[in-house]
Parts: structure tokens; C-alpha cells; sequence
């Protein structure tokens, strides 16, 4: 019987994103959130590593917004640090009320 099979979106600082395919318990997380900013039911962002040095997956990251998480994957620390570094500013803009005046 074959063994179920997970895609994972995987992002590569030097290569972009890629599709990548594996076993279902190939890349294992260690279910704990090493950094995070905001909270889920507003907008957030959810870093979990991977626990295994062999799988090309290095980190998990969550990106919430009201309550709805998107979940992408990195290669390497410096692939997480871009990924973050994209996305950080509108996740903090969706979670601070700005009113634009407008006249």
C-alpha cells in the first residue's frame, strides 16, 4: 500500500516558490510556535521548525487573518527571514484600524 502523500508550498530565498511533495510523515513540526506577532482572531503571523534536519523543509509559517490561517513553508533561516520580512507589513496593517481622512 502506498504511503499518503502532503504537498507543501515551499519557499526558497535563492529559487522562488516551488510545489513540494512528500510522504505524510516525511517533515514533522515540533507543534510548538518559536515566534509569533499578533493575534490569530485579528491578523498574525505563527513560526514553527521543522523537527527533522534531513527534509528540505526548515520552517512552517501560519499567516492568520480573523481567525483563517494560510500556512507556507521555508527552506532555510534566511528563506523564513524574507518570507516574514514580505509579509509582516500587511499583516500589521490589518491589524491596526487605520481611518484615512480624506477631504
Amino acid at each position: 500500500m502506498a504511503q499518503p502523500t502532503q504537498t507543501l508550498n515551499l519557499f526558497d530565498l535563492q529559487h522562488g516558490w516551488s510545489v513540494y511533495t512528500c510522504g505524510e510523515d516525511e517533515v514533522t513540526f515540533d507543534n510548538h510556535i518559536v515566534w509569533y506577532w499578533g493575534e490569530p482572531d485579528v491578523s498574525s503571523i505563527q513560526v514553527m521548525l521543522s523537527e527533522g534536519l534531513a527534509s528540505p523543509v526548515f520552517a512552517q509559517v501560519t499567516v492568520w487573518f480573523r481567525g483563517v490561517g494560510t500556512v507556507h513553508h521555508v527552506a532555510d533561516a534566511a528563506s523564513l527571514a524574507a518570507y516574514v520580512a514580505k509579509v509582516f507589513p500587511g499583516v500589521q496593517a490589518l491589524a491596526t484600524q487605520v481611518y484615512t481622512v480624506i477631504e
